[in-house]
């Protein structure tokens, strides 16, 4: 008798354990948020992609690993015009820049 309840405790244990790892992900993957804000038409260039003619604000979202460098960078297109970049990873802001060219970069954790 005293095994199967060895086995049940150590069951019981493991899954007490597990449930505690709680809330921290263990995925690879994060959800990356790139912003622009401003006046005028901006040129933005992200990861894989750029828009080279766009009204802010504009906003593009893209799942990344672990790892990995991600950026934005805008532009503004007419003279005297300043825009503000920024990257969110799960939902909290990581990187922030105004200029009238802005370059955020972030390597994701």
């Amino acid at each position: 008798m005293p095994k199967p309840i060895a086995l049940v405790i150590l069951v019981v244990a493991t899954a007490v354990l597990a449930a505690c790892g709680g809330s921290k992900s263990t995925t690879s993957e994060r959800a990356v948020l790139f912003e622009v804000t401003g006046r005028g038409p901006v040129s933005v260039y992200y990861g894989d992609g750029n828009e080279p003619n766009v009204t802010p604000p504009w906003k593009k979202t893209v799942t990344e690993r672990k790892g990995i460098e991600v950026s934005v960078v805008a532009t503004a297109l007419q003279p005297n015009q300043e825009v503000t970049c920024r990257i969110s990873v799960d939902g909290k802001r990581v990187v922030e820049q105004t200029a009238d060219v802005t370059k955020c970069e972030y390597t994701l954790k």
